[in-house]
């Protein structure tokens, strides 16, 4: 009535006026019996009323009603104008809030800092809370933690890295059900979930799922809590919406980024461990090779066979068995890893002559040894030659292993 009406409702005696029936016990306690009341917002949904009484009764003049609703109309415009300033003030204080989280959140690269500043930030700036944390757990894992927590009062505080079942608590299962913000009083929720939410001073919760693309699940819930007669306000939920889905993509960011760093260093340990191992086969087969080519036919049609070096007592034949002998070996060595390692590295043992590893670190050190003119020699291979030109190995300097 009081919408639909442009002028002030007036009653005389409330004892005998039914107006307005619903309002008069209350204020005929208060001894009211005479008043005129008006909407401060013309023609439009209620946002204030204005009302003049009286404890006797007594008769309104037209003049007295243009009067209130005059002042009803220009209190309605002051409230209006006070309303806007407030909404903007509110409005730039979310933009602050917000975009002093954004940077924030870039400016962090390990992800156990992130969890902990966006808690904190939540908790003091965002919802003014005594309490904030963070339920995390790993993808398609049952159980979760409480990896970062934030309280200002021992009545609010929460025991870092309690196990939480995720599959089974009623609180995270509401939570990841719920499309933006869930709010619980202390009583809606439930016992097995108060074993690991055991702050005593919690009267309510708002708890909020770390959510990124839709094909994308869950891996968190932020969770905040206050007294019972906390009233959030609608700025600190937006606030707390934004950074928390800003949150997340931050999270999972440093988390991506983290994953793919450890894969690329396997893959550069892997790339080396392949590339020394074929330079190891190369080695050993250019080795069997020149040892058979030593052997091979000359243009005659004839076999030279090279004299044998200088106190070998190794006959051609068994040369030709030791360089065909290598290169199966060699050949037999590459075949498992063509076959079964490729993008996996396949740990096996293996045994290996203490000769072979020596002999593999003078081939990388030869050039050095012949630019320095030393002379080495492993023992027990009998097919490696010592230097000639009359050369003692006793004269000069000599390098020996």
């Amino acid at each position: 009535m009081l919408e639909r009406t442009t002028t002030a409702t007036c009653i005389e005696n409330w004892t005998e006026d039914l107006k307005l029936l619903a309002w008069r016990e209350r204020f005929l306690e208060v001894g009211m019996r005479s008043l005129q009341v008006c909407s401060t917002t013309s023609k439009r949904p209620l946002e204030g009323l204005l009302l003049v009484g009286t404890e006797s009764p007594r008769t309104w003049t037209q003049a007295e009603q243009e009067i209130v609703c005059t002042v009803g109309q220009q209190l309605g415009v002051i409230l209006t104008h006070w309303h806007q300033q407030r909404q903007n003030k509110q409005q730039q204080e979310i933009a602050q809030t917000i975009q002093w989280g954004l940077t924030t959140f870039q400016q962090l690269q390990q992800v156990d800092q992130l969890e902990k500043s966006a808690v904190q930030m939540i908790a003091q700036v965002v919802m003014e809370a005594p309490l904030a944390a963070l339920i995390s757990w790993s993808p398609g894992r049952p159980v979760g933690q409480i990896t970062a927590a934030f309280s200002t009062s021992p009545a609010f505080g929460l025991t870092l890295n309690a196990t939480v079942p995720v599959h089974s608590d009623a609180l995270i299962q509401r939570t990841l059900a719920t499309d933006g913000l869930l709010a619980l009083t202390i009583d809606e929720i439930a016992v097995e979930t108060c074993q690991w939410l055991k702050a005593t001073g919690i009267g309510q919760v708002l708890t909020l799922a770390l959510r990124t693309s839709p094909e994308f699940e869950p891996t968190g819930v932020i969770l905040v809590a206050d007294q019972p007669d906390r009233r959030w306000s609608e700025r600190c939920l937006n606030a707390l919406g934004t950074l928390t889905s800003q949150f997340a993509w931050s999270r999972r960011h440093l988390q991506l980024t983290y994953l793919l760093n450890t894969q690329r260093e396997y893959l550069e340990r892997l790339n080396w461990y392949k590339l020394c191992r074929w330079e190891e086969f190369y080695r050993s087969i250019g080795a069997g090779v020149r040892k058979l080519g030593d052997l091979a036919p000359s243009p005659t049609g004839s076999t030279t066979l090279p004299p044998s070096p200088p106190g070998s007592s190794t006959p051609p034949n068994r040369r030709h068995q030791d360089g065909l002998r290598q290169l199966n070996d060699t050949l037999s060595a590459i075949a498992p890893m063509v076959q079964k390692e490729q993008w996996r590295l396949q740990t096996q043992t293996d045994t290996v002559l203490l000769t072979s590893l020596l002999k593999r670190s003078l081939e990388r050190v030869d050039h050095l040894i012949q630019q320095r003119q030393l002379w080495s020699q492993v023992h027990n291979l009998p097919e490696e030659s010592p230097p000639g030109d009359g050369e003692s190995p006793h004269s000069g300097r000599r390098d020996q292993d």
